[in-house]
């Protein structure tokens, strides 16, 4: 899969996701943080899983609706396990990821959730 890990996330995470055979990319190569909506953007255009400890993205594609090919949100994980814990649940939900959904990582559980479906 094609993955960007948000510029939160441990850059070390890009060695356990390209030793798994992603094509992993990290907003800390660009120039500068341009913010949510334009990363989202830029993941949707690419076709990546953005990967990030952000919840605000969660809310930009389950509430506002926005483009996304999927979202993993590590949110209380220890940094040391972001690379491991993303490769594992990109093996293992990545029809749930490609459908544009949203896996919530817990320290516990993992929580999968749905773009809503809208009618145009």
């Amino acid at each position: 899969m094609k993955v960007l890990l948000d510029s939160c996330v441990n850059p070390r995470a890009r060695e356990a996701l390209e030793a798994a055979g992603h094509r992993v990319e990290s907003v800390l190569e660009w120039a500068s943080d341009p913010g949510d909506r334009l990363i989202l953007a830029e993941a949707a255009r690419h076709g990546q899983v953005l990967v990030t400890l952000d919840r605000g993205f969660g809310e930009l594609v389950l509430r506002v609706g926005l483009p996304c090919c999927g979202l993993v949100h590590l949110a209380d994980l220890p940094t040391e396990r972001h690379g491991a814990v993303t490769a594992t649940v990109l093996a293992q939900h990545s029809a749930h990821l490609a459908s544009g959904g949203v896996v919530l990582c817990r320290k516990s559980r993992l929580r999968l959730r749905s773009r809503p479906h809208v009618e145009r």
